[in-house]
């Protein structure tokens, strides 16, 4: 986002305080998040930056080390705030989508960019994806699902994960601020977003876990539209009358299910009302919800079981000590119980 657009949307935050450069492509202001996420509740020096120019302008804290979009911020401050710059954080949602949708290069893939904008319709990456998976999961790629709790063929045959080299493009990508396709900068650990369309299941879009040191841990490959999308979609025609965990991310969505618990991943901390009702009609027994213990994931559980229970879904808070992809199947008999179902995928 340009500088002037950013600063008219700062200024609107007082607890950002005075805005001014910081170095090239950045401006340094205090830290949004500072009463929240600061010992002190303060930023007693301006400790967040954001990027400026052209796309989506990233933020992030050097003091309590958040990173995230400006729109995610503001998002995430609202559901703290209960509510109070829901207009504030509507407006750049959709300002940052149309900027995501300026570096899409449509043409290449037959959508033009008003149509998307309207009716955020489905774009079809699978061959692209059935590409990536010939070669199979690299060893590096592998040594991080296993890390992670999950074991590797278990994340190619039920979640199709697969592998991206470095230097790697395609159509599907995109184009970058320079009108040139996007390319990758280092070899990435691709999550599919699988929907079931028509009958079929196909890749609707995928985001990327880089392999080697990133600022950002995950971003965007194939775009889709993320607020209507779970991780792990695809096994909703299953769960008629079975329990669903509800997490974060691909990781704690494969490694439950893995274990025998359904799950799906919301990518972040919020459920936008699209994904409830997705949920909904799937006709789950109930849902668990199983955010992360930190104060981040913890701070929207309500949010995310209210819109359940507003949409209709049956849900329950799971307090858990421990991210769910480091929960044993032992805890999950001892303590999760309810959420264990049956017919699950086989390894």
């Amino acid at each position: 986002m340009q500088e002037a657009e950013l600063r008219s949307i700062l200024t609107r935050i007082t607890t950002a305080g005075e805005i001014r450069p910081a170095g090239d492509h950045h401006i340094k202001f205090s830290c949004l998040l500072a009463r929240w996420n600061h010992r002190s509740g303060r930023d007693q020096r301006p400790s967040m930056t954001a990027t400026v120019g052209p796309g989506v302008s990233i933020l992030k804290c050097h003091t309590c080390r958040y990173i995230g979009t400006l729109a995610d911020t503001m998002l995430r401050i609202n559901t703290l705030t209960g509510g109070s710059i829901a207009a504030i954080s509507l407006q750049t949602k959709a300002r940052e989508a149309d900027l995501a949708l300026e570096s899409l290069d449509f043409s290449a893939i037959g959508v033009t960019a008003g149509r998307y904008r309207q009716n955020t319709p489905d774009i079809d990456y699978t061959g692209y994806l059935m590409e990536l998976r010939k070669p199979g999961l690299s060893d590096r790629a592998c040594a991080l699902l296993l890390e992670k709790g999950v074991d590797p063929d278990f994340a190619a045959s039920q979640f199709f994960c697969a592998t991206v080299p470095s230097d790697y493009t395609d159509p599907g990508m995109g184009l970058n601020s320079y009108r040139k396709r996007k390319r990758t900068r280092s070899e990435c650990l691709v999550f599919p977003v699988l929907s079931v369309v028509g009958g079929e299941t196909i890749c609707v879009g995928a985001q990327v876990r880089p392999l080697d040191p990133s600022p950002l841990k995950y971003w965007t490959i194939w775009p889709f539209a993320s607020g209507r999308h779970l991780f792990g979609e695809h096994f909703l025609p299953f769960l008629r009358h079975r329990p669903l965990s509800l997490v974060e991310g691909p990781f704690d969505a494969m490694h439950l299910t893995q274990l025998g618990a359904w799950a799906a991943g919301i990518h972040g901390i919020y459920l936008d009302a699209e994904k409830a009702q997705l949920i909904r009609a799937a006709e789950p027994s109930h849902v668990g919800i199983l955010l992360d213990p930190d104060e981040a994931g913890q701070s929207a559980v309500e949010a995310v079981n209210e819109m359940l229970t507003k949409h209709g879904v049956p849900s329950m808070i799971y307090g858990l000590r421990q991210d769910p992809k480091y929960l044993t199947a032992n805890d999950l008999a001892t303590n999760y119980s309810s959420l264990l179902s049956t017919n699950q995928p086989q390894q």
